[in-house]
């Protein structure tokens, strides 16, 4: 059986996941792949903090070149949070003939073209599949099962902040800022909810699929962003007196006009799958 070596940069929330959905589904990997994987080691920003007991044996330190020069390692895991400081770790990885993995899904929107075809000059793999729509394997699905469909259309719950908050409204008789607050009692929503709410973090997850779908690399300006920040009740309540859901949706349509893009809160009928979708979950439907 093959052993497959990683690395991980940062070992916070995501990263710490990462190392104990390994540990735990160890076995299962290597029955299903035929592949082992080990974690070699973690660069991290502060390696005084307490750690997991799960994370007890991950050898951690503070010098990325630490990973680069390691001929050993196979995957370079990226989860530092930042978009400068990881695109230049991702850069200097796949010039370094390392494979690398991420789910930085700004990153990707504003510079998977470039990072994608410096990974085929040096014959790795660039992989962000997490980048996107949670646990949903949406990219692999576009890249494979796709491939020689002509898309016409992607839609979807692409922020699992904001359908928790209009789930919340709707079935809780909320307000806005209360749903906003138990988001984030809940660890749904940051401190800061601006990218969630005003639906940044969706036109970045947009951007991808179209690049997935269409072929074309679109800046976040080309995309017509409405948040649900000013979204009322009362407007929850008159979408479900009427059959609908209120949900925010991202949308890339191709028309006889062009491709219509757009991240806005939308009505969606009772009767359609993705009105079904409730709280934190996300939801990905594609026409072709």
């Amino acid at each position: 059986m093959k052993n497959v070596r990683i690395g991980i940069v940062g070992l916070g929330t995501v990263g710490s996941g990462v190392v104990r959905i390994l540990k735990e589904q160890q076995a299962l990997i290597a029955q299903q792949t035929g592949l082992s994987f080990e974690i070699v080691k973690a660069i991290i920003a502060n390696p005084d903090r307490e750690r997991a007991s799960y994370l007890k044996d991950v050898a951690l330190g503070t010098d990325i070149t630490q990973l680069l020069q390691d001929e050993s390692i196979d995957i370079i895991v990226e989860v530092m949070g930042s978009v400068a400081a990881a695109k230049d770790l991702i850069e200097q990885a796949l010039a370094a003939h390392k494979n690398v993995v991420t789910a930085n899904k700004d990153l990707i929107a504003q510079y998977g073209q470039e990072l994608a075809e410096l990974a085929m000059a040096n014959n790795v793999a660039l992989r962000y599949e997490a980048s996107v729509a949670g646990g949903i394997p949406i990219l692999q699905i576009l890249r494979t099962a796709y491939k020689a469909d002509q898309v016409h259309t992607i839609a979807g719950i692409l922020n699992g902040t904001t359908n928790f908050i209009l789930t919340q409204m709707d079935e809780q008789g909320l307000t806005y800022d209360q749903a906003l607050k138990a988001a984030k009692e809940k660890g749904f929503a940051e401190s800061d909810p601006t990218n969630d709410v005003d639906g940044f973090d969706a036109a970045y997850k947009l951007a991808i699929l179209t690049k997935m779908a269409f072929g074309l690399s679109v800046p976040q300006s080309a995309i017509d962003i409405t948040g649900i920040r000013e979204l009322a009740i009362d407007d929850v309540k008159a979408a479900r007196a009427a059959g609908y859901e209120l949900k925010l949706i991202g949308l890339s349509d191709l028309t006889d006009e062009g491709l219509r893009l757009a991240v806005a809160p939308m009505v969606v009928h009772e009767n359609q799958p993705i009105a079904q979708i409730r709280n934190e979950h996300n939801a990905v439907l594609v026409k072709s």
